[in-house]
């Protein structure tokens, strides 16, 4: 079965040192990444829960979306976006 909620979006992810992580990007399409460490993501990320529900989309996706903002909920080390 294929997985529903992930489609075909690779990211292209440079660290500092030059390092490149994954080197595709999806085109032209806009892209917004939160990190674990963001203090605030997890609020942004239950909104979209919200709004997923409202637009009536189908229950496993929005269940995909609450274990991620539970992930953010629990990643230690947050702070505030500098």
């Amino acid at each position: 079965m294929q997985d529903t909620c992930t489609k075909y979006v690779r990211v292209t992810v440079e660290k500092a040192d030059g390092t490149i992580l994954v080197d595709e990007k999806p085109g032209d399409e806009p892209l917004f990444v939160f990190r674990g460490q963001d203090a605030l993501a997890h609020w942004a990320l239950e909104a979209y829960a919200n709004a997923l529900r409202v637009a009536g989309v189908p229950a496993p996706f929005v269940t995909h979306i609450e274990a991620h903002i539970e992930e953010f909920r629990q990643w230690p080390d947050q702070k505030t976006p500098d």
